[in-house]
């Protein structure tokens, strides 16, 4: 598959949510049919990895881009991204002791 983040994360190839999302912040649409800004996605993006970390890192980014787009903004989901965001670095972590 060779969707882009921005495609993968907004379904569209709307440039806008591919500049925030490619960017530190991801804007997404809260129930209230405003907008939201999740900083710790900036971190998930994996096209600027080295090769050999870029499919794990792509794993992460879908599993980031999931919670952020079916979960409720509360402080439990912030909370499961950071874990999630500890467990890519640990993932990177044992690649690189191979």
């Amino acid at each position: 598959m060779t969707d882009s983040p921005a495609t993968i994360i907004s379904g569209t190839d709307n440039n806008a949510q591919a500049n925030t999302w490619a960017g530190s912040n991801v804007q997404q649409g809260d129930q209230a049919g405003g907008t939201q800004v999740e900083p710790i996605v900036g971190f998930f993006v994996y096209e600027t990895l080295p090769p050999q970390l870029r499919a794990v890192g792509r794993v992460y980014f879908e599993n980031a881009q999931l919670i952020v787009n079916t979960l409720p903004r509360t402080a439990e989901r912030t909370v499961a991204l950071r874990k999630l965001l500890e467990s890519r670095d640990s993932a990177f972590r044992a690649l690189q002791q191979r």
